[in-house]
């Protein structure tokens, strides 16, 4: 009648209790298995295990090896049935049929792994034979560990087509030599290299960019990374006219670090690339002497950026949206600014380009870069339609780079704060502290514009000194002002080919130059967020 009437019942179901009359188990009366299986595997309702009947009589039943079904009156699992492999291997390795995890007899216990001493393990590879980790490279390739180890324990991240991580102490690109000790991609390679050189190689060396592949190499020993193809032409892709608007500096004006890579900077200009002093080319026109930075390509240059036709050309940029950023065929708007694309925004005046072509390191997702932009635009033309243009498109092939992709547009250098983007210009100005270089409100009296916000300015003008972009003699205002060395990251498919496209160009005339101090090109190991900070 009550639970007291059934102590010392025999059974291995659990708890005594009453059950309809009966004397049964706590386990029993919920339908749940025996916990002892020394009889069968289910308790009948009366204290006692039997035989399971159906799937619902083996709920319940303790296994590592999936959901419990009745298998040939025994509780054992969906996974036991099939003969698969237990999920939990603390036991042993295969699945009994019943439930349980025991020691593997054969191979096929294992599939598609085999059975070594009665456990579960890969099969051995040759690696002289074969590319055990898939990575591109066997052994006799250059392959210096194919196979987790010693060597490291990601096989598929260490080959020639590496890039060595200083610190990790292994030998990432299979040269033979450690971290410190490997140079081979630490040496600079701009020392000495000519300010008016119209190879475009010394460009991608201006900014830290030294090693060089082939699109094809002859064999996957020479398939490394580095630096395939690079040019100088208009944001078109047609041939540039006028080369003063591009240069290699040791510094530009007071503006610091002079350099952040190696000895050298890369300058691209709508005008003149060098400062209020430096030659070939230059000066650029500016303070201390001048009136203004403002000069015209010659010949003259006004290309049309969504008729052109050359796989280069920026069409692709221009004719894309980006959501809360820019329209298609028009120019990108800061948030603070309005409209500012009257005027034919699809013609591009003054422009530069330089163009690279390179195949990432097997270990890197990712790359940055760093840039200094100045303009002459800045402050009176702030939030107008004379908004010179600056932009880094990013492109990848071979696919989208995973987990973070790039911009539907491809531009990364866009400030994100978190609530709104803003493009990489002197627009940056009205509602960013970005725009750093220049002259304070506090201070600038006649020379600030109200479409600038107090955040800009920061680290005040020093640096504008020597520029071109600083006071004139016998002048109140700067000419100019600038940002300081701001950082653009994108990101990258693994041992893929990408493709950067830096430009930059004169909007709505020809006058009021800007320009942009490029330097300091890394790969990174780890995905980014894609932009500019």
């Amino acid at each position: 009648n009550h639970e007291q009437d059934c102590l010392g019942v025999a059974s291995d179901c659990a708890k005594p209790v009453c059950v309809a009359g009966q004397c049964g188990t706590e386990n029993a009366a919920k339908g749940n298995a025996c916990v002892g299986e020394a009889k069968a595997h289910v308790c009948d309702g009366k204290g006692n295990c039997v035989e399971c009947n159906h799937e619902q009589d083996c709920l319940g039943v303790a296994s590592d090896c999936a959901k419990p079904v009745c298998v040939a009156g025994q509780c054992g699992t969906e996974n036991a049935a099939k003969g698969n492999a237990c999920v939990d291997e603390a036991k042993a390795h295969v699945c009994d049929g019943k439930g349980n995890c025991v020691e593997c007899n054969d191979g096929s216990d294992c599939a598609p792994q085999i059975c070594d001493q009665g456990q579960c393990v890969p099969p051995e590879c040759d690696s002289d034979a074969t590319d055990c980790d898939a990575d591109g490279w066997k052994v006799a390739d250059g392959d210096c560990c194919d196979q987790p180890g010693p060597c490291g324990l990601e096989p598929k991240l260490i080959n020639p087509g590496a890039i060595d991580v200083v610190g990790n102490g292994i030998d990432d690109n299979c040269n033979g030599v450690i971290d410190l000790f490997d140079v081979s991609d630490t040496v600079p390679c701009d020392d000495g290299l000519a300010s008016n050189s119209t190879n475009a190689v010394d460009y991608a060396k201006a900014i830290g960019i030294c090693r060089q592949t082939q699109e094809k190499p002859p064999n996957p020993k020479s398939k490394t990374w580095g630096l395939i193809s690079a040019a100088l032409v208009r944001a078109d892709g047609t041939a540039l006219g006028d080369h003063k608007s591009h240069s290699i500096r040791t510094g530009f004006g007071k503006t610091k670090p002079a350099v952040l890579e190696g000895k050298s900077v890369a300058v691209f200009s709508s005008g003149i690339a060098s400062d209020a002093s430096q030659q070939n080319p230059g000066p650029n026109g500016g303070a201390p002497d001048g009136g203004n930075v403002s000069n015209t390509h010659s010949p003259a240059s006004e290309v049309n950026v969504l008729s052109c036709n050359d796989p280069s050309c920026i069409k692709d940029w221009f004719s894309s949206e980006s959501p809360g950023l820019k329209k298609k065929n028009e120019l990108p708007v800061a948030p603070n600014c309005g409209a500012g694309n009257a005027g034919n925004p699809e013609l591009a005046r003054d422009s530069v380009m330089l163009k690279l072509r390179l195949r990432a390191p097997t270990n890197a997702k990712a790359f940055s870069f760093n840039s200094f932009f100045i303009s002459a635009e800045y402050p009176e033309y702030v939030c107008t339609n004379y908004t010179d243009q600056f932009i880094a498109l990013v492109a990848t092939p071979g696919g989208m780079p995973s987990p973070i992709p790039n911009p539907p547009d491809k531009n990364l250098m866009i400030y994100d704060d978190g609530q709104k983007k803003w493009p990489v210009g002197i627009n940056i100005a009205s509602g960013t502290n970005l725009f750093a270089v220049c002259v304070p409100q506090n201070i600038a009296g006649n020379c600030w514009d109200n479409d600038v916000s107090t955040k800009s300015c920061a680290l005040g003008n020093s640096q504008l000194t020597g520029t071109g972009f600083d006071k004139p003699q016998g002048a109140n205002c700067d000419i100019g002002g600038g940002s300081y060395w701001l950082t653009t990251s994108g990101n990258v498919i693994p041992g893929d080919i990408v493709e950067l496209r830096i430009v930059i160009w004169d909007v709505g005339d020809t006058t009021f130059d800007s320009l942009a101090l490029v330097d300091g090109f890394k790969w990174l190991s780890a995905a980014t967020v894609p932009g500019t900070e």
